[in-house]
């Protein structure tokens, strides 16, 4: 499954930061978390938007949650410098 979303925060990541829990909100303004398992998560900006690759699990303490496979950041069109008259 893919999904276009910013991840807005980080809640929890371990002592060596090779698990990190972040809450993220979906193009339809849904918040949702997602587990990463690895180094270097998403940041957490809102001004960065992502592409997920993962599935959704059920939790048993926690609920629906995302499970990161892989992500790449969203470029941003260029804006131009100035305006043509």
């Amino acid at each position: 499954m893919i999904i276009k979303c910013k991840v807005t925060n980080q809640i929890f990541q371990t002592t060596g930061g090779h698990f990190t829990v972040l809450e993220g909100k979906a193009e339809d303004n849904k918040s949702f978390l997602l587990a990463y398992k690895g180094l270097n998560p998403p940041i957490p900006l809102r001004s960065i938007e992502y592409v997920l690759r993962g599935e959704f699990a059920k939790h048993p303490r926690y609920g629906k949650i995302f499970h990161v496979k892989g992500f790449e950041r969203v470029a941003k069109k260029p804006e131009p410098l100035f305006a043509v008259a």
